[in-house]
Parts: C-alpha cells; sequence; structure tokens
C-alpha cells in the first residue's frame, strides 16, 4: 500500500486496456486511464470506484493531478484534452 510502499491487489477489473495511471500526491485517489477513452478513479483507502465516466472515444494517453489533488488532467491519443474536478462531471477543454 502507498503508507507502507507494498503492492496492493485491486478488486477492480477494468472493462478495457489500462493505457496510464496516476496516484493523487495525497495517496487518496488512483486514476486508470483505459482503452476507449473511461477514467475510472478508485479510493485507495476503500477500493471504491468514485467515477468511471467516458470522456473520449480514443484512448487516454495521459493522466495528471495538480498538488492539491482536486483535480485530475487527461488527455487522448485523438489530441483531445480535458479537466476532471474530482466528484464533478468532467469538461473538455481543448480540442
Amino acid at each position: 500500500d502507498l503508507q507502507r510502499g507494498g503492492a496492493v491487489e485491486l478488486a477492480y477489473q477494468p472493462g478495457g486496456m489500462v493505457h496510464c495511471v496516476a496516484f493523487s500526491p495525497d495517496g487518496r485517489w488512483l486514476a486508470l486511464g483505459e482503452q476507449h477513452g473511461p477514467i475510472t478513479l478508485i479510493e485507495c483507502a476503500t477500493q471504491r470506484v468514485v467515477n468511471g465516466p467516458a470522456v473520449s472515444r480514443t484512448t487516454i494517453s495521459g493522466l495528471a493531478f495538480p498538488p492539491a489533488a482536486s483535480h485530475l488532467a487527461w488527455c487522448d491519443f485523438g489530441g483531445v484534452a480535458g479537466l476532471w474536478q474530482v466528484g464533478q462531471a468532467p469538461e473538455i477543454l481543448v480540442q
């Protein structure tokens, strides 16, 4: 786990191939960028899937949290980028 630096097996099974991952700086969230556009956000302590929106029609290629972990930036292989306020609907910023 993140506190002890050991491995943790996730109960969540992605629907497609996972192409990128990002941990929030506070260790609370794990974001998975999957094939065909869904982003899955998992709360690390409980492994609860909090949100899983399909924000893109192509594969998610990058994910990043800022230091405050309140947002998640994403981009895809089609040249679309967006910003997602954790817990809110995702917003496409650039196409």
